[in-house]
């Protein structure tokens, strides 16, 4: 169609775009509000929209090729404008630039003729792209809406999942919790969560999750349930509070995963690691009993020794008083000495109930004193340097028990390795933090295999067929679980290097 008559009014409606931008959101505004501020509609499609206008009369631009139409449509379409609402806004374009070549006195039958030709042939093609989008939109929140519908299946056969409302109460449980718990639906709706919950949960737990959620954070952690039958299970838990368009809670959403499995493995590992305890205790009693015959064979010979004395001597007639007190004093000393021995055996697998304030180099000491005669007999040098020496609080008598074994296990290499000069040095380390004790020997070294730490596994051995494998396990479980601390060895040039390491 001929637009000459209305291109000839382009410098005119170029000179009074402002007005007519002003005039159609004006009138346009109520829809508009509906969906989006006006003043970002103008800002950023109006002026493009009305320049495309223009454009189209002056015939720079094609009839359907506005790419900022083509913008304001996907826009429309993410606020939610109704196909009609589109046609709509267009219409009060048109009303407004009718309105103001009427106004104007420029409005007459051609020029009508060509506003509408202009504004119908886009206005047809908007609608039919705009319907199209609108179309490929519900297509696309269908198909969502039914990937949503998967997942929630597939979530609710593998988590456990139930909603609140503000004050706790459940509004919703599906079968997973009805499974778990024992309590069907009509049980649980309307009820407290806490219908639950196991009387051993600590009240703060509780306390500290109702304050991150009420102050709309999520919460995550470990809660121990109970079941209608009353057996207790455990679930891993998150808990999102869910807001309103005002930021304000109107539910609680728990997502909750079984547990339960993990913590009987737990248990489990506990009433083996307290096995594995006894175990190794009667392994190093029958240590220190091979120790204390080690210890009581010299002091028995003596005392033999003495009394054979006596008994030659009486017989000959050479005793007198004074050989008697002499004997008979060092007779005492020699029992007294057997007597400190087993006190030392009894103190030693005495179990601590309350942690002490220890110094390291007296416990080293301590220990040693129990080792003495298998060190001799093996020619065995022991060095303690104690400087750097530190006190520390924990349970003695375990700290001994590592000790122990870390010198049996040297002792026992030096032999088995035929070392004809053993030695074991005992150093210290320290600073402000952490206290380290180092025992070294010269043993040969540990297979590379065993390190750093499959060592320390269970029934895993250095020492071959002698070896039980459960002495460094049960050092490492003392050292790392009880005391907080680190175990840990390497080889040095002639043997290898233990080093303990514990808080200050």
């Amino acid at each position: 169609m001929d637009l000459n008559d209305l291109k000839e009014l382009t410098p005119a409606l170029k000179k009074s775009e402002t007005v007519i931008i002003d005039n159609w959101m004006q009138s346009a505004k109520e829809i508009i509000s509906q969906h989006t501020v006006p003043e970002y509609f103008k800002d950023n499609y109006a002026n493009s929209i009305f320049s495309y206008f223009i454009n189209v009369i002056e015939g720079t631009s094609e009839i359907g090729n506005c790419p900022s139409m083509h913008k304001f449509l996907q826009y429309c379409s993410v606020e939610g404008f109704k196909v009609e609402d589109v046609h709509k806004v267009c219409a009060k374009f048109r009303h407004a630039l009718s309105y103001f070549l009427i106004q104007n006195s420029f409005m007459n039958e051609k020029v009508y003729e060509q506003i509408n030709y202009v504004l119908d042939e886009n206005l047809s093609g908007i609608l039919s792209i705009y319907s199209g989008i609108v179309e490929s939109k519900n297509s696309t929140i269908s198909l969502q809406a039914q990937w949503i519908e998967q997942y929630q299946k597939v979530m609710d056969n593998i988590l456990i999942v139930s909603k609140a409302d503000i004050h706790g109460k459940v509004i919703y449980a599906n079968d997973k919790f009805t499974d778990i718990s024992g309590y069907s639906k009509s049980e649980l709706i309307g009820k407290p969560h806490s219908i639950v919950r196991d009387e051993d949960m600590p009240k703060a737990v509780f306390k500290n999750l109702w304050t991150t959620i009420m102050d709309k954070k999520p919460w995550s952690g470990v809660i121990k349930n109970r079941r209608k039958d009353g057996s207790a299970y455990y679930v891993s838990t998150i808990i999102l509070p869910i807001l309103d368009n005002n930021g304000n809670i109107v539910e609680f959403l728990s997502s909750r995963t079984d547990i339960s499995e993990i913590f009987e493995l737990k248990k489990e590992t506990e009433r083996q690691e307290k096995l594995l305890i006894k175990q190794s205790t009667l392994a190093e009693m029958g240590d220190m009993i091979s120790l204390i015959s080690h210890q009581w064979k010299q002091p028995l010979s003596a005392i033999s020794a003495i009394i054979s004395n006596i008994l030659i001597r009486q017989e000959l007639n050479q005793n007198s008083k004074n050989q008697y007190k002499e004997e008979y004093k060092q007779v005492e000393e020699l029992i007294q000495y057997l007597s400190q021995t087993i006190d030392d055996f009894q103190s030693f697998f005495k179990p601590d109930k309350i942690k002490h304030n220890i110094n390291s180099a007296k416990v080293v000491h301590s220990v040693l004193t129990l080792m003495q005669a298998k060190f001799k007999k093996l020619n065995i040098e022991v060095n303690i340097y104690e400087e750097n020496a530190f006190d520390t609080c924990l349970f003695e008598n375990d700290l001994k028990q590592v000790l122990l074994n870390l010198y049996n296990n040297a002792a026992d290499v030096i032999e088995e390795n035929t070392i004809p000069e053993g030695k074991i040095d005992i150093s210290f380390e320290r600073n402000d933090k952490t206290g380290k004790i180092f025992v070294k020997d010269n043993g040969g070294g540990i297979k590379p295999s065993l390190l750093p730490d499959k060592l320390f596994e269970l029934y895993e051995t250095s020492k071959g067929e002698k070896g039980s494998g459960i002495g460094l396990r049960l050092c490492k479980i003392i050292i790392e679980e009880k005391f907080g601390g680190r175990i840990y060895a390497q080889n040095s040039d002639d043997g290898a290097v233990f080093t303990i390491e514990l808080p200050i």
